[in-house]
This record gives structure tokens, C-alpha cells and sequence, in this order.
């Protein structure tokens, strides 16, 4: 199992038997496992931050309350909210 949770302003994230690690700072994280690799996102500072499993990061732009979502093998979704409307960006990967 992966989780990612918040502790005070952090971002953590942790697989079964190794370390939790701090991935960021902010709010409202979500994680999505495809290919056996971990995608975050959260929220930082107004805008929607997703992390690849190479750790680069990517700004999807502003928002809140990001959700993950594999489409298939090479494809993943990230939807969020911002000014009351719903926000999309499919990643290839």
C-alpha cells in the first residue's frame, strides 16, 4: 500500500516498509497508482502541483482539491475545482 497524507503544511508520502518522505507543501493531496509508479497532486499556494514519480513537478495551474485518476497505461487525469468549475488535464506518460 502508498498513502499520502498532510502533516501541519507538509505533503508526506509513504510505501509499506520504507520511510515517509516530505513531497511538498500544502493541502488537499491526492495520489494515483499506474504501472506500479505513485502520481501526487495537491494543493500549493492556490494552484493544483502534480509530482511524477521522477519527482518533477508540474504546475497544472490554479485551483483546489485535485484528484488523480489513471484513463489507462499511459494516460492519467487530474481534476479540480477552481472558481466553481470543474478543471481537467490529462498527462501522458
Amino acid at each position: 500500500p502508498q498513502t499520502i497524507w498532510r502533516r501541519k503544511s507538509g505533503i508526506y508520502a509513504a510505501t509499506a516498509g520504507l520511510p515517509e518522505v516530505e513531497i511538498g507543501e500544502g493541502r488537499s493531496c491526492s495520489i494515483a497508482t499506474l504501472n506500479n509508479k505513485n502520481y501526487y497532486a495537491w494543493n500549493e499556494d492556490g494552484n493544483v502541483i502534480m509530482m511524477k514519480p521522477d519527482g518533477i513537478k508540474i504546475n497544472l495551474g490554479p485551483g483546489s482539491l485535485p484528484v488523480l485518476q489513471p484513463l489507462n497505461n499511459e494516460k492519467i487525469i487530474c481534476v479540480w475545482e477552481n472558481d466553481s468549475k470543474v478543471q481537467a488535464a490529462t498527462l501522458s506518460l
